[in-house]
């Protein structure tokens, strides 16, 4: 997932939440954090300019390929919820999920890019 691509999930959703693995070392909770917190900033001054937005953008893919040639990956979904209770009727959200894993661990399922069987 690009930078790009990452921001634009962030755009269209209400909220984001986010897991990552424990025990990592200092160095890989700095870089995670570090990520994260600029999610946090880019969540609370919504919505950005265009130069803030490309400028978003552009930082995002930074932060994913240093969590990447520190062996985290990032992992990325998008979830629609729906808020019940109060006065108002029910009401549709979206949620943007980040999970960020170090690549050796064992949840991760891993397929041969050569296998020609298509996973189903």
């Amino acid at each position: 997932m690009s930078g790009k691509q990452l921001a634009r999930l962030l755009n269209e959703s209400c909220a984001f939440e986010y897991d990552y693995d424990d025990k990592l070392s200092p160095q890989k909770l700095s870089l995670i954090s570090d990520f994260l917190q600029e999610i946090q900033y880019f969540d609370d001054v919504d919505p950005l300019d265009i130069r803030s937005q490309i400028d978003f953008d552009s930082a995002m893919g930074e932060h994913i390929e240093e969590l990447d040639k520190n062996d985290l990956w990032v992992f990325v979904a998008k979830e629609d919820r729906i808020m019940t209770g109060g006065v108002l009727p029910d009401n549709n959200f979206s949620v943007t999920i980040i999970n960020i894993l170090d690549k050796s661990n064992p949840s991760i399922i891993k397929v041969d890019s050569s296998q020609k069987e298509s996973i189903k």
